[in-house]
């Protein structure tokens, strides 16, 4: 991840807006690369956030080519779609 990504971060943190990451292109690299940068990227944000209420703990993976992965954000943006009106009543 470049800094810019940590500075976005920092600012949803800081304003307690919650954020998913989502990989893409990930048709383009094996699953282990995958799973290393998985592993690198969650360090990297529960070292910097360890008690963040905001992050979505699941990276989620996606490939625009094969459409790997689409379901789960389709999946992800429903369930967070049903939580806001939940709570907006």
């Amino acid at each position: 991840m470049r800094e810019s990504d940590f500075e976005m971060i920092d600012m949803m943190e800081k304003t307690k807006v919650s954020y998913q990451i989502i990989l893409t292109k990930c048709d383009l690299v094996d699953e282990v690369d995958v799973a290393r940068r998985i592993k690198l990227i969650t360090d990297a944000i529960t070292s910097r956030h360890k008690f963040s209420k905001v992050y979505s703990r699941d990276i989620l993976v996606v490939s625009a080519h094969t459409l790997g992965g689409v379901d789960a954000i389709r999946r992800e943006m429903l369930k967070d779609v049903l939580e806001f009106k939940k709570t907006s009543r």
